[in-house]
């Protein structure tokens, strides 16, 4: 075979590499190895997978500080007791147990010195748990901004991605707050509830989302779309960090039990995600 041909097998070999590489970087879906192999969700096709957990281990701080996925616990309140957060075949449980304090069983991705986070401005937040729908539950995915923890910010923001209410356990409810000085200056109730089919039984797997983009929230049930609202020009200035709890409280009164029998009420977690649009 002469020069001339090697030269031009050589240049088809390239164009068509080429072609290839082109390709993989106008798909709609992130190449598999960008994702570690997870597939995002329709509505988030075009996203990267930039926070992942799966709870085949827990990378939860001791102490409180250094550099975790996991922190024991909302920074202004004492942790949980250590024994209520475990990790077991791939399942992260989250048990709230009659008479502990706080009332509650968090983890957040903010240390409790505010030197440490994991948070992020707008993205696509989903959770694949289950969790125990008795009287007295109150389980809550959500965001805060870690400007109100490290800055001391008067007014912040505040995105619940889902909470849940055991006396009333198929509803879906999903807030956005504004915070002034402490006081709840607005929020969006009256509009942020969405009823599920009876058929749903939440003691198994779903997946709750919501989609974060400038201007506007929408919350998803197992990839539906439920709602959406407007966000408040606060949530365009700040980034969140993530928190994930079994809490106690009727009626969304913390701590309140009256009526409530379970002495140990679980939430339990599958996976964690949070995708981002690429610049």
């Amino acid at each position: 075979m002469g020069c001339g041909s090697c030269k031009r097998i050589s240049e088809l070999v390239l164009l068509i590499l080429l072609a290839v590489e082109l390709w993989g970087c106008n798909t709609a879906n992130p190449r598999p190895d960008q994702n570690g192999g997870i597939t995002p969700p329709s509505q988030a096709s075009n996203y990267s997978l930039v926070f992942s957990d799966d709870f085949h281990s827990l990378a939860l701080s001791a102490n409180g500080t250094g550099a975790f996925n996991w922190y024991n616990g909302l920074w202004w309140q004492p942790p949980a007791p250590a024994s209520n957060i475990t990790v077991a075949n791939g399942i992260l449980t989250l048990a709230w147990t009659r008479s502990q304090s706080p009332n509650d069983t968090s983890i957040t991705t903010l240390s409790r010195d505010a030197h440490y986070y994991h948070a992020w401005r707008y993205g696509y937040f989903e959770v694949r748990m289950r969790w125990d729908a008795v009287r007295g539950a109150w389980p809550a995915i959500w965001l805060l901004p870690v400007q109100a923890a490290n800055t001391g910010a008067v007014d912040s923001g505040e995105l619940d991605i889902f909470e849940g209410q055991g006396s009333t356990p198929n509803f879906f409810y999903g807030t956005i707050h504004e915070w002034k000085q402490r006081r709840d200056v607005r929020n969006n109730k009256g509009r942020n509830v969405f009823q599920l089919p009876a058929s749903v039984d939440l003691s198994q797997f779903h997946i709750y989302g919501a989609m974060w983009i400038p201007g506007k929230v929408t919350w998803y049930f197992d990839n539906k779309p439920l709602f959406s609202v407007a966000t408040y020009p606060v949530f365009d200035t700040q980034n969140y960090y993530l928190i994930a709890g079994s809490q106690e409280g009727l009626n969304w009164d913390y701590g309140e039990m009256t009526g409530v029998s379970a002495s140990r009420i679980n939430v339990d977690v599958d996976w964690i995600r949070v995708w981002q649009k690429q610049p």
